[in-house]
């Protein structure tokens, strides 16, 4: 079965973020910092180190309603900064 096309399925940003949930990648460029600290999906993600969903919001880097994901990612590719979280 073939995902269905924009506007029903579509991908508004992939970014990184560092533990203080400060903006630190991303494939829109930035104009300032984003912090996601108040996010659920980061806040789910930091707090079980997990997969986390957040809720229906307009989207800060791009004015966009979304639904945030979170996952956690870890490893020495990021260890300039330190452990991150993809967003």
């Amino acid at each position: 079965m073939a995902l269905p096309e924009p506007p029903f399925l579509s991908i508004a940003n992939l970014g990184v973020t560092d533990l203080v949930a400060y903006v630190v990648s991303s494939d829109i460029p930035l104009t300032g910092q984003i912090n996601i600290a108040d996010r659920q999906s980061f806040q789910q993600t930091l707090q079980m180190r997990d997969f986390g969903i957040g809720t229906y919001q307009t989207y800060r880097a791009t004015g966009v309603p979304s639904i945030n994901l979170a996952y956690p990612v870890t490893g020495t590719f990021l260890c300039w900064r330190h452990k991150a979280l993809f967003v």
